[in-house]
């Protein structure tokens, strides 16, 4: 990710040649916060139920 910023920055910098407007910046804080948003943790998963015997298989297995 370090390197993403890296290069959208020095893109930034060389496609202005060193004359931040006002987009450019503004879509760099765009960009942070869209990735901030999707990056978010997401809430964790509830536990599996418990098997209904003790963990043997759900039907009995046998030879045919």
């Amino acid at each position: 990710m370090v390197i993403g910023i890296a290069n959208l920055v020095a893109f930034t910098l060389l496609a202005t040649e060193g004359n931040l407007g006002g987009w450019p910046i503004l879509l760099a804080i765009a960009a942070g916060a869209l990735l901030v948003i999707g990056l978010r943790p997401s809430t964790p998963l509830p536990p599996e139920p418990d098997p209904p015997d003790g963990g043997g298989p759900l039907v009995e297995l046998r030879p045919i």
